[in-house]
């Protein structure tokens, strides 16, 4: 752990987190928890989640990393020594740790680490598929479950510094959107002005090539159609997570009668008359349309929500989204 890290990471908010996971752990009966390396196991205790990149180097024993976490006691996180002496900066009071070598067993490690055997055994989302079947084979009478919700409702509660953090990449964000966004022709007019920014960033080529998650909120109700910006976020190695915000009157109108449309954004204006009698066609429209978005991004890989524009920002982004395990 690094000092940055370890400030934002203060031994008292680590043990609230610990606190809050065991309130947690006693709710789903779980008796034990191993929480591997993950970003769980930085949120519980400040270690530093793997970065996964094209040619990762690959750690003997490196299933078994992670923490032993009780109802009680110290959490005893368990490491390869190649990795605890090069991969790990243990400068900054690091947790209670259990370093194996290359002469141990690492199956022999974890069942001496968890002793006898427990009644329950709850793993995190991202659990090595030998963890489990070890688990499973050195402790057949205890159940194994996953505890990607508990977890999940932990990790909603984030520290000043981190939302803090949060704050400063969100302004990092929208200062190298607006500078790639300079580059591109300048395609609004008197007539389409609208989402003239979010259509040239899915028309035109993009200028960060980054291989990493990118979560797309838009109604997704561009004149040109969203296919041709999606398709190439995938193609660019982009793991796309696209939300659809509509709003409330967009999916269950209340106004009836001769009305004057004015959109928003480009401040067009369409004049129609709206009876009760065309709702159901009118809903029924919505539901296709939302439908065949959500068709078209399964079919593309494409993790896809639905959020009424009235849902406050942080239930969407630290509730919603992080139990679906889209936001870290």
């Amino acid at each position: 752990m690094s000092p940055e890290r370890a400030a934002t990471l203060s031994k008292p908010e680590l043990g609230m987190r610990l606190e809050r996971l065991r309130r947690e752990m006693k709710a789903a009966r779980l008796e034990l928890l191993f929480v591997g390396h993950s970003v769980d196991l930085e949120y519980l205790l400040g270690v530093d989640r793997r970065v996964h990149h094209f040619g990762a180097s690959h750690f003997f024993g490196e299933w078994a990393v992670g923490a032993v976490i009780r109802l009680e006691g110290e959490p005893l996180l368990l490491v390869p020594r190649h990795m605890a002496e090069f991969h790990f900066d243990v400068s900054a009071d690091p947790p209670k740790m259990r370093v194996f070598t290359e002469k141990e067993d690492p199956r022999t490690v974890l069942m001496e680490a968890i002793g006898d055997a427990p009644s329950s055994i709850g793993i995190n989302l991202d659990a090595p598929a030998e963890l489990v079947l070890a688990l499973q084979e050195l402790f057949p009478r205890s159940r194994v479950a996953l505890a990607a919700q508990p977890l999940a409702r932990v990790r909603a509660v984030k520290s000043e510094a981190e939302i803090e953090a949060m704050r400063a990449a969100c302004l990092l964000a929208d200062q190298v959107f607006q500078e790639s966004l300079a580059g591109f022709p300048d395609r609004s007019s008197s007539h389409n002005r609208s989402r003239s920014s979010a259509a040239a960033l899915f028309r035109a080529p993009l200028v960060l090539q980054l291989v990493a998650p990118l979560n797309s909120m838009s109604d997704f109700l561009d004149p040109a159609g969203y296919e041709t910006g999606l398709t190439a976020l995938v193609g660019r190695g982009f793991q796309v997570n696209a939300v659809q915000i509509l709003a409330p009157d967009e999916l269950a109108p209340s106004t009836y009668g001769d009305l004057r449309l004015i959109d928003s954004e480009t401040g067009a204006q369409q004049e129609v008359t709206f009876g009760k009698y065309r709702l159901h066609a009118y809903k029924q429209t919505v539901q296709n349309f939302c439908q065949r978005l959500r068709e078209y991004c399964s079919s593309r890989g494409i993790n896809f929500f639905t959020a009424p524009s009235d849902t406050p920002l942080e239930e969407l982004l630290l509730k919603q989204l992080r139990e679906t395990e889209v936001w870290g």
